[in-house]
């Protein structure tokens, strides 16, 4: 009896709660558990630290901002500009933000859409005064101002780029009348009192041959009827000749006023280029990105997107 009683004394004092042999097993289990994953996470900090310095930033937009530059030296303006406007939406932190704003400003400068370049122009100088893109969008608008018939705004923009203790770039002979400048006046007094005899005037003696034509047949036939005594054909042909006179007075006005905007704009072309117009104009963004395009797009060679209007 005494036996037993002690044979299960001594495995209730191994398996009871009491018991430290077999207890402990799992607590030692849930030790090395507890390490194993402390170690495994201290491990994996280095990992994702490395992971991320190697990842490129969420707002780095390198590749829309190579996409645009692509689009903006097809000449592709209105895929350009989507790009850019969703850019500007999706990513308004953007450290390049202010050129993105101006190569949305050169595309419609490029359009002949000056008034909404300024715009946008004005817009980023009061928003980003001391970004990057200061210097060439005061460029832009005073080439902008130059484009529209503004030498005068054009001058007091370009007073702002002058460096210090320097004069500002001269527009040299855009201020001045030109010489080779036509007179609306005179022609259209030629045309009065000789209709059709103006366009001599403005160097075009097709037109005036012509003109003169017309004009003599519609006075023969006034004259013709008359001297028929036929008054309803005769007025016909003198109203005629009336409109038609006074439509060669106006033609002849506007074609004069025509070629001497051709001679001002072939001289403000001439001006702007050696000023740096077509490489303002070459790149959207920055030439960074023009990198690889230039094989496809004229080697190098500035491109020349404006309308001849």
């Amino acid at each position: 009896m005494s036996g037993t009683h002690h044979q299960e004394n001594t495995r209730r004092g191994r398996g009871g709660p009491g018991g430290g042999n077999i207890s402990g097993a799992p607590l030692r289990m849930l030790a090395a558990i507890v390490w194993v994953c402390w170690l495994l996470q201290g491990a994996s900090q280095p990992l994702a630290q490395t992971a991320s310095a190697k990842r490129p930033a969420p707002d780095s937009g390198e590749p829309e901002l190579r996409l645009i530059e692509s689009l903006y030296r097809e000449g592709d303006a209105y895929r350009a500009e989507s790009e850019i406007l969703r850019l500007l939406r999706f990513r308004p932190a953007h450290p390049l933000r202010p050129q993105v704003e101006l190569a949305r400003a050169k595309l419609f400068y490029r359009e002949g859409r000056y008034r909404e370049a300024d715009l946008i122009v004005y817009s980023l100088l009061d928003r980003h005064p001391r970004s990057a893109a200061v210097a060439p969008a005061w460029r832009l608008l005073a080439f902008s101002q130059l484009r529209q018939g503004n030498p005068a705004e054009a001058q007091s923009l370009l007073k702002k780029l002058a460096p210090a203790n320097q004069p500002p770039v001269s527009l040299g002979q855009l201020t001045q009348p030109l010489l080779e400048a036509v007179d609306p006046d005179a022609a259209e007094a030629w045309s009065t009192w000789l209709p059709g005899s103006g366009y001599l005037a403005i160097g075009q003696p097709g037109k005036a041959a012509t003109a003169i034509a017309l004009n003599l047949a519609f006075l023969g036939a006034t004259a013709h009827y008359a001297r028929e005594e036929r008054p309803g054909a005769a007025l016909l042909f003198l109203f005629f000749e009336l409109m038609l006179w006074q439509g060669g007075r106006s033609g002849v006005r506007q074609d004069a006023e025509a070629i001497n905007r051709r001679l001002q704009r072939r001289r403000v072309d001439a001006w702007l280029r050696r000023q740096g117009e077509p490489a303002l104009l070459r790149y959207g963004i920055t030439p960074r990105f023009g990198i690889g395009i230039e094989a496809r797009f004229g080697g190098g060679r500035p491109l020349s997107f404006l309308p001849y209007r």
